[in-house]
């Protein structure tokens, strides 16, 4: 009997194990990609700062800000997405109290 509660077990807990896998799996290849991308840019940003002209172009600078700033926020958001659905995504403890003690502040001043 104690060996089909443990084969029954093993069965329901190998789907679990593939979901776990193939989120792990997404992770890496979203922080690869994108990483790697946010790394190139801040790179080619840094080089454009070591010409003359990459002082007269600010805005290339300031547009690789940007797309460094967007493509983090992408790449946060996917993998807390991923972790989220197979229930291993981080809470913030702090910061959660923090958002609570903001949103009492406003409700005092109403803001």
């Amino acid at each position: 009997m104690a060996a089909q509660s443990k084969t029954a077990a093993l069965q329901h807990t190998a789907p679990e194990v593939q979901k776990l896998r193939n989120a792990v799996e997404l992770m890496d290849c979203l922080s690869q990609s994108g990483l790697s991308e946010i790394s190139s840019i801040a790179k080619l940003a840094l080089y454009h700062l070591e010409t003359s002209d990459g002082y007269r172009h600010l805005d290339n600078i300031v547009n690789a800000l940007k797309a460094i700033w967007g493509k983090a926020d992408d790449i946060q958001n996917c993998t807390n997405s991923e972790a989220e659905q197979v229930g291993c995504n981080y809470v913030d403890d702090a910061q959660r109290r923090r958002w609570d003690a903001q949103r009492a502040h406003r409700e005092t001043v109403g803001a």
